[in-house]
């Protein structure tokens, strides 16, 4: 890797640090503002409501960076305008369906709840924000400017939330600020950070639009990609269900004051899994156009490179926050939190497996083998399952921390295996 891919490496990891800082912030004011119960049933709530977004921001996202980048690879231009053109049309027909299914809804169950039919507007409205938002930055991905991509949804999206939430604090009499908000006017900071947000991302496609699509003619594959962005999503709502699988069956055999101690810890854990991730999306493209032009050679070198250096930045960062975890978790969240720190640590440990196994699931997933991922991820959640209903009654936050553990070290072996004889690669970085 040259000198250049190094500097992207680390300016990458350091766009998702930032944002991920930023966003742990925003949950410590939440998390003090509304304490362990509130805090938890706020977390389950948003656990279920990302699943309606899976499609636009795994699914789909994942098959427009793929085929961008493939088809500027063979020079395809007409693929690659069509596909942009997509970009825009399909969170707008997604926002379309949910906005009919909630009307249905709504008529079926003859609400007149003021509250709940605001909140379903708000939440429909942001929705083809967030979809629109991040479908330009997996363009911007494709057409080579990853930085530019990650930033707007890695960066941008919570630095302009935390902006709004802290200006609303500053211009608010009282301390205890966090008791006034409702979840309609969360809801409404969002559906503001994201207009803004969504002015950049245009902004940046208009600047950075290859000038050959100027005179070229749209071309589509629908079939192709609604079936990828259908096989994506199950891919992503199978790996969703296994990371949020703890909070579910917590939120089953404990209370909400657990759930939202673990919700802590998880949070906590994501840090060490920020430079796998962070690198994973940022060379996506890249890998993509190697293994579009079946360059084996440089894809080994390419994930060994990457794997180096999100190890170079998670095992520090790891060791540091399982030696100081009793130091800032009641520091920073409260004395009510300090439960966090053993399964947070457990869970860190099932971080650092996941960073030294290497970039398994984006090479599968620019590869075309997202059924390889659903089956891996599949298989490790019903053991995740069966763990958790013997272990978390009888260890609580532990038994939810150590069933993830033993979850991550199935799925991420399977994938390392299924890379290797696939691609004859190691995603090690050994």
């Amino acid at each position: 890797m040259t000198a250049n891919s190094k500097l992207n490496s680390f300016l990458s990891i350091a766009i998702h640090l930032s944002g991920l800082g930023i966003g742990l912030l925003t949950n410590v004011l939440l998390a003090r503002g509304l304490g362990p119960k509130g805090y938890g049933d706020y977390s389950l709530a948003y656990t279920i409501i990302a699943y309606i977004a899976l499609p636009l921001e795994v699914g789909f996202a994942m098959v427009m960076v793929r085929e961008i980048s493939s088809s500027i690879s063979s020079q395809h231009w007409g693929h690659v305008r069509g596909a942009i053109r997509a970009s825009f049309t399909v969170p707008i027909f997604y926002f379309l369906i949910c906005l009919s299914l909630s009307v249905l809804a709504f008529l079926v169950k003859h609400t007149e709840e003021h509250q709940y039919f605001t909140t379903a507007l708000y939440a429909l409205i942001l929705l083809l924000l967030l979809g629109l938002t991040v479908a330009i930055g997996s363009v911007l991905r494709g057409i080579g400017y990853p930085l530019w991509g990650q930033s707007i949804s890695s960066f941008l999206r919570p630095a302009v939330f935390f902006t709004l939430l802290v200006a609303l604090l500053l211009n608010r009499t009282r301390i205890n600020f966090i008791s006034g908000f409702t979840p309609n006017s969360i809801l409404l900071i969002q559906i503001i950070s994201l207009v803004f947000v969504l002015g950049i991302a245009i902004f940046l496609l208009n600047r950075f639009r290859p000038l050959e699509l100027k005179h070229t003619a749209a071309k589509y594959k629908w079939k192709g990609w609604l079936t990828d962005v259908a096989g994506y999503s199950l891919m992503s709502i199978v790996m969703s269900t296994n990371q949020g699988l703890s909070i579910m069956l917590l939120s089953y055999f404990t209370n909400s004051e657990d759930l939202g101690i673990y919700r802590i810890a998880e949070l906590g854990a994501s840090l060490v899994a920020l430079p796998i991730g962070a690198l994973s999306i940022h060379f996506s493209a890249h890998i993509s156009r190697l293994l579009a032009t079946k360059n084996i050679l440089e894809l080994q070198q390419s994930t060994k490179h990457l794997s180096k250096v999100a190890l170079s930045v998670a095992l520090p960062l790891a060791l540091m926050l399982i030696m100081l975890s009793s130091e800032y978790l009641p520091y920073l969240f409260g004395k009510s939190f300090i439960g966090a720190m053993i399964p947070m640590n457990v869970l860190i440990i099932a971080q650092v497996v996941n960073t030294f196994t290497g970039p398994t699931g984006i090479v599968l997933n620019m590869g075309g083998h997202h059924r390889d991922i659903i089956t891996a991820i599949s298989i490790a959640c019903i053991i995740q399952l069966v763990l958790s209903a013997i272990l978390i009654p009888r260890y609580s936050l532990f038994g939810a921390a150590a069933s993830s553990l033993i979850s991550t070290l199935i799925w991420t072996q399977i994938l390392r295996y299924r890379v290797k004889k696939i691609y004859n690669i190691s995603t090690l970085p050994l």
